[in-house]
């Protein structure tokens, strides 16, 4: 495990709609990170199931480092955006509250960035609704610099290896080129688009 001091904050936001039988897992899979300069931001847009209770358990264990906001529901869009505006880390990760993250993902977003690349995938664990399905597990990590075509052609590309926004992290830098986004679209639609940058 390294330095806090010397490496650079990751903020991870966690975008949620009615996950409740997901969303604990999604956070414990943050928790579990191998990196650990990390801040936690969990939105929750508008849920209507038992979601907040859990975000609630979660933030008691670690008020200075997990940040809940609860909102109207406003779309996956809206709910980055506010993700964003709260997060303060060099570097921006995703993770759907239907997803987890395999327990070296940040370090090893980290280490791409270190490169000098201003986005990089990483592969995630993917939950599945149907158990009869593995989990995929393999690590995938890809990454690129902005060169002025669409990050999101990127994303439909490389989409059959996990959902495209819990792969992904961006610099700051580039995150606000991005943001923010169209509230009514949905990111893995393709609303983060760089062409007009």
């Amino acid at each position: 495990m390294q330095n806090r001091s010397e490496a650079p904050l990751v903020s991870v936001i966690v975008n949620n709609y009615n996950y409740a039988g997901y969303v604990g897992e999604a956070i414990e899979s943050v928790l579990a990170q191998t990196y650990q300069n990390y801040e936690l931001i969990i939105v929750d847009d508008g849920s209507t199931d038992r979601s907040r209770d859990i975000i609630e358990g979660y933030a008691r264990l670690d008020p200075g480092r997990i940040k809940r906001i609860y909102k109207e529901n406003g779309g996956q869009g809206s709910a980055l955006n506010v993700g964003y505006k709260e997060s303060s880390g060099e570097i921006i990760s995703f993770l759907d509250s239907d997803d987890q993250f395999e327990p070296g993902k940040i370090e090893e977003a980290v280490r791409l960035h270190a490169e000098g690349r201003n986005y990089v995938f990483v592969r995630h664990e993917e939950v599945f609704d149907d158990p009869a399905l593995e989990k995929m597990s393999v690590p995938y990590p890809w990454k690129g610099s902005y060169d002025g075509h669409s990050l999101f052609l990127v994303y439909y590309v490389t989409a059959f290896v996990g959902r495209p926004t819990s792969t992904i992290s961006l610099t700051r830098e580039l995150a606000d080129k991005v943001f923010p986004i169209e509230d009514e679209k949905e990111v893995a639609e393709g609303d983060i688009d760089l062409e007009e940058l």
